[in-house]
């Protein structure tokens, strides 16, 4: 496993909403998720960098895409793992603006437009 090392990034800020929306979309690509519950998708993104999740969710906020609250979903498990959902009424939103350029994920996303 490669690790991603945010020193490479330093000085750089991602500032225009292109730059935001481009910056969602690979982040959820690598950390997101549309997983099949049944016969209803949602949405979330998980890291164990709790700074990077909130910097996501405000991109995401100022895109105009409602999302839940930053959570620990089990400190028995993993004390250092986060994860927060899209709202459901935000759902048709993130597949427009973000979408995903994983093919299984972009198809199930297509689905909630």
């Amino acid at each position: 496993m490669v690790e991603f090392s945010r020193k490479v990034l330093s000085g750089f800020e991602v500032s225009s909403i292109s730059d935001k929306t481009e910056y969602v979309r690979g982040y959820f690509d690598a950390e997101g998720s549309v997983p099949l519950n049944g016969s209803r998708p949602y949405i979330y993104f998980c890291q164990k960098d709790k700074k990077s999740l909130e910097e996501i969710k405000c991109f995401l906020a100022e895109l105009g895409i409602a999302c839940g609250e930053i959570h620990n979903p089990s400190t028995r498990e993993d004390p250092n793992y986060w994860r927060f959902f899209v709202g459901a009424k935000s759902y048709s939103d993130f597949a427009r603006v973000i979408g995903s350029r994983h093919p299984v994920k972009q198809r199930i996303l297509e689905k909630m437009i």
